[in-house]
């Protein structure tokens, strides 16, 4: 028979972290809503109509805004991991990886002078690669953050 000691205390603490990475809700939908308006596209009969009209405009708007919202969901995680030292930037060096926290303890993710565009080039400088300022995929990141930019008018 064993016997409780209440004298016993426990002075570790377990501590469980969990992120929800919202880049992958974010491309699923945007490839969902695409799906959508793709179907709608190849079944089109040629009569007009306001619900089809308004249907396939909200997939359209919804999957080019939910894109535009995965490229800056990704960034920003990549920043917050180098922030939390995670795992899954563990391949970066840690030079890179104290940069990047460093510059997200400062909030760069919230400044407006830093675009999606900006916060990628900066990990590139950071990691001491070169930078993408033109040809693909730059420049269709591009186009799709302008067309994000004139459907959410500032």
């Amino acid at each position: 028979m064993s016997t409780f000691n209440d004298n016993i205390t426990f002075k570790e603490r377990i501590m469980i972290k969990t992120r929800t990475y919202y880049s992958i809700s974010h491309v699923l939908g945007a490839a969902q809503l695409a799906r959508l308006a793709e179907n709608i596209e190849r079944t089109y009969d040629g009569k007009w109509s306001d619900e089809l009209f308004h249907e396939h405009r909200a997939y359209v708007t919804g999957s080019i805004l939910l894109s535009a919202s995965f490229l800056e969901a990704t960034i920003n995680e990549v920043f917050a991991d180098a922030d939390d030292n995670s795992n899954t930037v563990k391949h970066l060096n840690p030079e890179v990886r104290v940069l990047m926290a460093n510059m997200w303890r400062l909030g760069v993710h919230r400044s407006a002078a830093f675009s999606i565009l900006n916060k990628f080039k900066l990990a590139l400088v950071f990691a001491g690669k070169p930078l993408m300022d033109s040809g693909p995929p730059y420049e269709q990141v591009l186009h799709l953050i302008k067309l994000r930019n004139a459907l959410v008018p500032l």
